[in-house]
């Protein structure tokens, strides 16, 4: 049972969906050719999936969703790891007039 369930995880996470989220959006698909270690991409995913609830995106569709996600993977880019602080930096670059 727990290598099925690890082998459950390892397959979300890469394909950077939040195992804990039930409405998970996976990151990956915005990342166009980047390439991340699982660790990172896990913490990017944390990083998206706590800012799309703390922004009520619950609609893949909404434009937003794509720029808060390439900010995210922007922001990873740049060796910025901490979920924490990317959710951050996002929401308060979000947030600007």
């Amino acid at each position: 049972m727990r290598r099925f369930l690890e082998g459950t995880f390892r397959r979300k996470l890469l394909r950077g969906c939040s195992v804990a989220a039930g409405n998970a959006m996976p990151i990956r698909k915005y990342m166009s050719g980047a390439t991340f270690g699982p660790e990172t991409i896990s913490n990017m995913t944390t990083a998206f999936e706590r800012i799309r609830k703390i922004l009520k995106l619950e609609d893949p569709g909404d434009p937003l969703v794509e720029v808060i996600a390439k900010k995210v993977i922007s922001l990873g880019s740049q060796g910025i790891f901490d979920p924490k602080e990317i959710e951050r930096l996002v929401i308060a670059d979000t947030k600007r007039p």
